[in-house]
C-alpha cells in the first residue's frame, strides 16, 4: 500500500505540473495584456532609456536580479518560446523525479536483499534445530513464530521449508511438514491459493503441492482450464504431486487442448517422482483430442501392450492426427493384428 500510494502522489504532482502549465501557456497566449506587451516592445525604438521606476534596487542581491530578469524575459517572449520553456522544465523536473525514484528504488531492493539474506540464515539454524534437536524444538517454534511477523516474512520461511523438503525424504520431510502446520503457514498458501491474482494462485499451487495439502483441490481444477498458460500448467503439476491412486485424474476434466509442452513436462513429473503409472487407455474415449493424443504416446512409452485393442479401435477415429498416432503406436508395439484394418 506505501509503494502504491508512492507512485499514485508522483502521478497526481505530474498531472498537477501539466495542468497548471498548460493554463498558463493559455493564459499567456489569449492575454490582450501579453499581447500589447509584444506589440510595444517590437515597435520600441532601440535606444530606449531605461527609467528608474523600471530600474531594479540597487542593494538588491544578485540571485534575485537574476531570477527577476528571468522571469521578464519568459514573460516577454513569444508564445512558442514559452511553449519551449515549460517543456524544458517539464523534462528536467521528470529526469530528476526518476533519478530520485530509481535511487530509492535500488536502496530498497539492496536492503531487501540483505533482510533476505539474513531471515535465510536464522531460518536455516532454527528448522535444523527442529528437526535435529528434539529438546529445543518448543524453543525453537516460538522463535520462527517470534522472527516470521511480517508476511514479506513468513514467505522467506515458506520458501526456505519448500527448498529444504525437495530433498527430504521420510520422517524428516514429514517434521518439515508438521513444522509448517504449526506455524500456521497453510492459510497463507491458502489465500494465495484463492487470491484473484494469477501469480499469486501459482505459488499458492505450488505451496500446498509440495506440502502435500488437499484442501484447495477444487480450487486448482477450476484452473486447469484457464485462459493464463502457466497457471494452468502449474494446476496440472500441482494436481499431479497431490494425488496418490491417479495422478492424471485431472485429464477428466481438461477441455482445453494439451500443448506439446505441457505433455512434456507432465510426463517428465511422472519418470522424476517415480509416480505410479496409470492405465492410459481409459482416456482414449476423451472428448478432448490432445488427451486422447498423449494417451496414446504415453501406452508407448510404458508399454502398456494391453491397450491394444483400444489402440486398434483408434485408426478408425474421425480426427487425422488421432489415427496418425494410432498407426505409430500400433508399430511402436508390434500390434500386427492391426494390419487388417489398415487395409
Amino acid at each position: 500500500m506505501r509503494k502504491a500510494g508512492r507512485y499514485i502522489l508522483i502521478i497526481f504532482c505530474y498531472w498537477l505540473f501539466v495542468a497548471s502549465s498548460f493554463a498558463l501557456v493559455r493564459e499567456w497566449s489569449f492575454s490582450p495584456g501579453r499581447a500589447m506587451a509584444d506589440l510595444a516592445l517590437r515597435t520600441a525604438p532601440e535606444d530606449t532609456v531605461v527609467t528608474a521606476e523600471n530600474e531594479p534596487p540597487a542593494d538588491e542581491h544578485f540571485l534575485v536580479r537574476y531570477a527577476r530578469s528571468m522571469v521578464n524575459r519568459f514573460h516577454k517572449s513569444p508564445l512558442f518560446v514559452t511553449i519551449l520553456y515549460v517543456v524544458i522544465l517539464y523534462s528536467i523536473v521528470t529526469l530528476i523525479t526518476l533519478l530520485v525514484i530509481i535511487l530509492l528504488n535500488r536502496k530498497r531492493m539492496s536492503k531487501e536483499a540483505e533482510q533476505r539474506e539474513y531471515l535465510k540464515e536464522e531460518y536455516q539454524q532454527r528448522i535444523m534445530n527442529y528437526l535435529f534437536d528434539e529438546s529445543s524444538r518448543d524453543r525453537s517454534v516460538a522463535e520462527l513464530r517470534e522472527i516470521a511477523s511480517s508476511r514479506y516474512d513468513r514467505q522467506i520461511l515458506i520458501d526456505q521449508m519448500i527448498d529444504l523438503s525437495i530433498n527430504l525424504k521420510g520422517q524428516i520431510k514429514n517434521l518439515v511438514r508438521d513444522l509448517y502446520l504449526i506455524l500456521g503457514l497453510k492459510q497463507d498458501s491458502l489465500n494465495k491459493a484463492y487470491s484473484r491474482k494469477w501469480h499469486e494462485n501459482v505459488k499458492g499451487f505450488r505451496e500446498l503441492a509440495y506440502m502435500n495439502i488437499r484442501e484447495a483441490n477444487e480450487r486448482i481444477l477450476e484452473s486447469l482450464n484457464s485462459g493464463n498458460e502457466i497457471l494452468r500448467m502449474e494446476a496440472q503439476i500441482a494436481l499431479v504431486r497431490l494425488s496418490d491412486d491417479n495422478p492424471y485424474h485431472f485429464l477428466d476434466y481438461m477441455e482445453r487442448p494439451l500443448s506439446k509442452w505441457e505433455q512434456i513436462t507432465l510426463h517428465e513429473l511422472l519418470i522424476q517422482h517415480n509416480l505410479k503409472v496409470p492405465e492410459f487407455r481409459q482416456w482414449f474415449r476423451s472428448e478432448n483430442l490432445s488427451v486422447v493424443i498423449f494417451a496414446l504416446e504415453m501406452v508407448a512409452w510404458f508399454r502398456q501392450t494391453g491397450a491394444g485393442e483400444g489402440v486398434i479401435k483408434l485408426l478408425q477415429h474421425e480426427d487425422e492426427e488421432v489415427r496418425y498416432t494410432a498407426i505409430r503406436v500400433c508399430g511402436e508395439l508390434d500390434l500386427k493384428y492391426g494390419l487388417p484394418v489398415l487395409k
